[in-house]
Formats: structure tokens, sequence, C-alpha cells
């Protein structure tokens, strides 16, 4: 049950952040800036205190030795500071701001509503035990991986964080009131994987630090670890979860969701806009299977585009071909300035940073002070599901899909988004993501690669790319349907199996990244933005539109909501310097 504090707060937060559509003129005002800044900088502290794991990924290498258990207790003390500090943001008046200022003062507000309905709503830590594996293994992984610090001094922090692994597993127990079903079974996996990592992989890791006795200091801390990763695992096994239907968090919540991308649209109308937009891109992948097929319809065509697939072990190789074919399309056209794709490597996906996805990112924060690599990490089969063949694989397995994941996951796609957050106007606009903003961006790269030609003259770019769309579309609609309790959770999979094109395994899977991970389906209301947003910049220049450099204007914006990106570029145009 949600407090009235909370209820109070989200409904607060809403109106708030809904009024940044009717602002009036932005004036500036030295002293209300300092004071946002302030806040800005109390609000940025404290997230980074509670969420160690993140300022080492961020950059920050001053927590790097620490991990903060999540606890009820904590929850309430966090929901309690968020009305607190939301009052004083609504002291700083909007309109004796200064225009980058007042965004930031907009982007708080925002962020105060995308953490209270986490903290008070969905409360995902209440019901997907997979929430500690960051904690136990990605911190761990990114303490020896994404530190300049000396061999004995990543060893040290990877030591006291693991240390901390036993507290952590044990207010977890406390934490899962109403385990989901699925995300159990896939949490005893990644938790598996959890100890390979553990008992394999940390001691290559810290090989360079020859103290003796730090190295002993290791062991102890990895010992522990390890029982109680293993006792974690036993526990999740006797877990009697509920239905993945438990997962809905009603039309409210929904409401919230939307406006914590400060989205306006009425539900109901981007329903209607994506059911008729699968429904358009459905026919288009009939028509790109009947020009790869000559009989046998849309399955035969499936077919054809599966037997052109990497087994498990390929998956690494496929990408990296994948990432090397489309650099010369991508040079060609130039769609931003920014270059990066020379520095992305490929690997299978670090414990428990993957997610429900099988692509995923691991990206140098935007305050890193050394060079280092940035990896697309893909997985090698569908592990939601209970088989592991070739079948139960998505499409992204293909050479034509596997192209258009580089260029959606990799350059210039989200690699690139979250590489270029340093060049973000402040510290919140380089660290407080919208999943609308970078998933948004990925999905519009790729869009714009089929329009500039990529593959135009071959049907498997073209289904690849219909069928990443329906994908997309489809969790749009389970999303939208289903936490207002639309749709059911076997309704969503069938669904998702008979419009979308999806073998039973992967509407398994994308059914529930649509109700467990709402961001996987804000990303295609983001790419609607983004276009949007194109087309309105191409209407107000007119012939002094260029494609690349609206991109990398919107680059430079960093990952904020995109209500407050478009105020910053629309801002931009109306500088001398933009209407020369």
């Amino acid at each position: 049950m949600r407090s009235a504090a909370a209820c109070a707060l989200l409904r607060g937060l809403v109106a708030a952040c809904a009024s940044v559509l009717f602002a009036g003129d932005l004036a500036a005002a030295p002293p209300p800036d300092a004071r946002l800044n302030a806040l800005a900088d109390e609000y940025l502290g404290r997230w980074l205190e509670g969420h160690p794991q993140i300022a080492t990924r961020l950059g920050d290498h001053e927590h790097d030795g620490e991990l903060e258990p999540v606890t009820e207790a904590g929850v309430s003390e966090d929901l309690a500071w968020l009305v607190e500090f939301r009052a004083r943001l609504e002291s700083v008046p909007k309109d004796q701001l200064s225009f980058d200022r007042a965004l930031d003062r907009d982007l708080l507000m925002a962020r105060l509503l995308s953490d209270s309905l986490e903290l008070a709503v969905i409360r995902r830590f209440r019901f997907d035990p997979g929430t500690s594996l960051e904690l136990v293994a990605g911190s761990v992984e990114s303490a020896l991986e994404r530190s300049c610090a000396s061999p004995c001094a990543r060893a040290r922090a990877a030591a006291r964080r693991l240390s901390r692994v036993p507290e952590v597993l044990r207010a977890a127990k406390l934490n899962l009131k109403r385990p989901c079903a699925p995300l159990v079974v896939r949490a005893i996996a990644g938790f598996r994987d959890v100890l390979l990592f553990y008992r394999e992989r940390i001691s290559s890791l810290t090989a360079d630090c020859r103290d003796p006795r730090q190295q002993a200091d290791l062991a102890e801390a990895d010992s522990a670890a390890v029982a109680a990763v293993d006792d974690f695992i036993g526990y999740l096994g006797d877990l009697r979860g509920l239905p993945a239907d438990s997962l809905a968090i009603g039309n409210e919540g929904l409401q919230l969701l939307l406006a914590s991308e400060m989205e306006t649209t009425p539900v109901e109308t981007l329903l209607v806009r994506a059911e008729a937009e699968l429904d358009a891109c459905r026919r288009r992948l009939d028509r790109a299977a009947a020009r790869l097929r000559s009989a046998g319809g849309l399955a035969a065509a499936l077919d054809s585009l599966a037997a052109d697939g990497a087994g498990p072990q390929r998956m690494v190789p496929r990408f990296e071909a994948a990432l090397e074919h489309v650099r010369p399309f991508l040079t060609r056209r130039r769609m931003t300035s920014f270059l990066l794709l020379d520095g992305l490597k490929v690997r299978e996906p670090s414990p428990g940073r993957s997610g429900l996805a099988l692509e995923s990112l691991d990206v140098p924060g935007p305050w890193e002070n050394c060079s280092l690599a940035s990896f697309l990490e893909v997985a090698s089969g569908d592990s939601v599901a209970s088989g592991t063949g070739l079948s139960d694989l998505s499409p992204s397995t293909s050479r034509s899909t596997a192209e258009l994941t580089a260029i959606r996951e990799g350059w210039p796609g989200r690699c690139l988004r979250l590489a270029t957050l340093r060049q973000a106007p402040s510290r919140i606009r380089q660290v407080f993501l919208s999943p609308g903003n970078v998933g948004g961006w990925g999905g519009y790269c790729e869009q714009v690669a089929i329009e500039d030609g990529y593959g135009r003259a071959d049907p498997r770019v073209e289904m690849a790319h219909e069928l990443f769309s329906l994908e997309s579309l489809g969790r749009l609609v389970v999303g939208l349907s289903f936490h207002r309790g639309r749709m059911t959770f076997a309704q969503a999979t069938e669904m998702l199996k008979a419009r979308c094109a999806l073998t039973k395994a992967a509407a398994a899977r994308e059914a529930l990244r649509a109700v467990a991970e709402p961001e996987s389906w804000l990303a295609t209301l983001g790419q609607w933005k983004i276009a949007a947003l194109r087309d309105e910049v191409r209407q107000r220049l007119g012939p002094r539109f260029r494609a690349v450099e609206f991109h990398d204007a919107f680059l430079k914006q960093g990952g904020s909501v995109l209500p407050i990106v478009r105020l910053a570029l629309l801002r931009g145009l109306e500088t001398p310097s933009s209407r020369r």
C-alpha cells in the first residue's frame, strides 16, 4: 500500500511536470540560479551516496568500496526526504531563473516523480529478486573494470563490496513480499551466473594485485559472498511466486509513469496510434516476406531468415562482423559528426546487467577521466523460456538483424548517446537519463538508416527492421493495456505471438519486458518524439536544415526527458548564429 504522503507527492509532481509545457518567458536572475544549483548538487549527492554502484559507473570513484542494501526503512526515509526536497525546489521561482537553470528545475521535478514512482508505486524490489543482481555482481565488476586506480586499490574496493553481499541478500529476502514467478526463475539463472563470476572471473580481474594481505582479504570476502549467493538461490527455489498478472500498476500508476517522461498525450490516443502503426508494420512485413519467398508466406520467410542465424557460440563474432559491415555506410552517410565506432567491442553480458533484453551496453560514464572500452553485450539465448535451442533465439541472431542492431545499439545509436553525455550543459542532465531519450534515440537511428537507404535492395533487411518495429510496438500496446487491466499476461503473450510474428519463447520474453520493465516500451514513445522534433526543426529552418547538425545538437543536450530537450533545441534556433 502507498502512504498518503507518497500519493500526495506523486500527484503534486505530476502537476509540476505538466506545467513545464505552459511556462512563460524565462529571465535570468543569479540568486535563484545559485539556489537551484545548490539543490541540484544536493539531490545528485544524495542519489550517488545511496547508489554507490551507479557512482562508480558514472566515473565518480569516491564511493567505490561502498554498497547499500535496499530496505523498507530506507525507502520510507527516502520518500520522506523527497517530500521535503520537493517543497524546497518549488520555493525557487521558475520565472526568475535563467533559461538553462529553469530547464534543470524541470528535470529535477521529473526526476522526483520518477524516483517516487519507483519507490512508492512500482516497488520493483518487492517482486523481482533480480534487482539485487547489479548490487552483488555489477557493482563488483565495475569496481574492478571501471576505475583507473591501482590494481590493489581496485581489488580493495571489490573486496569491500563483496563483504556487503550477505547483508544485501538478507535485505532482499525481507523485501520480496510478492515475488513474480517468471522473474524468480530468471533471477535464479542470473545468480548462478554470479557464482561463476565470483569463482572464475574475479581472480583474473585482480591478478595484477601482488599484495598477499589484500588477496587474502579478497578471498575471504569472496568466500562469504559465494555462500550468501548460494543460500539465496536455495531460498528463491523454495518460493511460491505469483503470476505475472500481479505486476499491473493500475491506471494511476500508468499515468504517473507517463508523467515522469512529461508525456501529456492521453493514454487512449497513444494506444490508438500504437495499434494503427502495429497493423501497418505487419502489412509491410508481409510484403517484404513475399519478396523474399515466392511461396510459403510469412512462415517460410521467417524460416529463411532464421536459417541465416548464428548459434549460441557464434553470437559475439556475428555482432563483431555486423559492426564492421555497417561501418562504410555510416561513414558515407555521416548521420552525426561524433565518432565512436572504433572504440566499441562485443562480449557476452556481464552478470546482472542484461535484464530481459538480448542486448545491453557497458559504456564509460560521463565523469570518467581515463580511456576505457565500450561494450555491446549480446546474449547467447533466451533464458526466459525453458528451451535453449536455436528456435528460442531472437531474430537478432540473423545477419541482417545483427547489422541493424549494430546501428541501433552501437554507433550512432544508444552507445553513442551514452558516450556523448559529457557534452550535456549540466551534471544532472549528464546522469538523470530518460528511457524515451536514450532508448528512443536507438530506434530513431535505425529508422533514419533505413530512410537513408541501408539495405534497400535486400528484403531480409526490411524484414529485420519490421520485426524490430513490431516487437517495440507490441510492447507498447501491452504496456498501455496490461497496466490498466485491459489485458492479461497470457493475452499479451498470445498477442505478441500472433500479431508480431514472434516465437512462443520470444513472445513470453517481450511480454515480461513490457510488464516488468516499462522503460522498454517508453522507448517507442521517445522514438516518435525525436522524429517529430526533427520534423519541427526542419520545418522551422527550411532549406537551412541539416540532419547532421540536428543530430549533433540533440546529442549535446544530454539524456533529459524529451520536452526539455525540445525547449533547449528550439531556444538554440533563436540565437543569432543559428539564423545565419
